[in-house]
């Protein structure tokens, strides 16, 4: 776990690498994150891995202009606490990323025990595909999903 300065496309983008259960560090990445947010604040967002069985990802991927926040969901139990919870619950968000719909079906339908939904992995924030998003701007159909 740490931090990472890596280039993409000729930009320099900061990585940081943390665990779920990592509530500090955790909670600084995701102020870090917030103070670089525009109004309306738009959040990158994308899973990456998952357990065959149970469809829970390993990574989620949080990014806000040059800053990315990599979180390790360990354990693989779906649930998340604090600062991460409330911040994937904040409805002034909007999350874009790409086939998340499939991703949300997912771990709602993982998170049907109510004995764990209060702390179920799910985005309750306003959510975008980035096809339809791109394909709208760029009045470009053949973008969509």
């Amino acid at each position: 776990m740490g931090f990472y300065d890596i280039q993409i496309n000729g930009v320099e983008v900061k990585a940081t690498i943390r665990e779920e259960n990592q509530y500090d560090l955790l909670g600084k990445g995701i102020s870090e994150l917030k103070s670089r947010m525009d109004n309306p604040p738009v959040v990158g967002i994308d899973f990456k891995g998952s357990d065959k069985t149970a469809g829970m990802p390993d990574l989620l991927l949080l990014h806000v202009k040059d800053r990315c926040l990599i979180i390790q969901l360990k354990p693989k139990n779906g649930l998340v606490y604090g600062s991460l919870r409330d911040f994937l619950n904040d409805k002034s968000i909007c999350f874009v990323g790409f086939k998340i719909n499939g991703v949300y079906q997912t771990l709602k339908s993982r998170n049907n025990n109510q004995a764990t939904r209060k702390h179920a992995l799910e985005i309750t924030g306003t959510e975008a595909e980035a096809g339809d998003l791109a394909a709208s701007v760029l009045k470009n159909p053949s973008l969509q999903k």
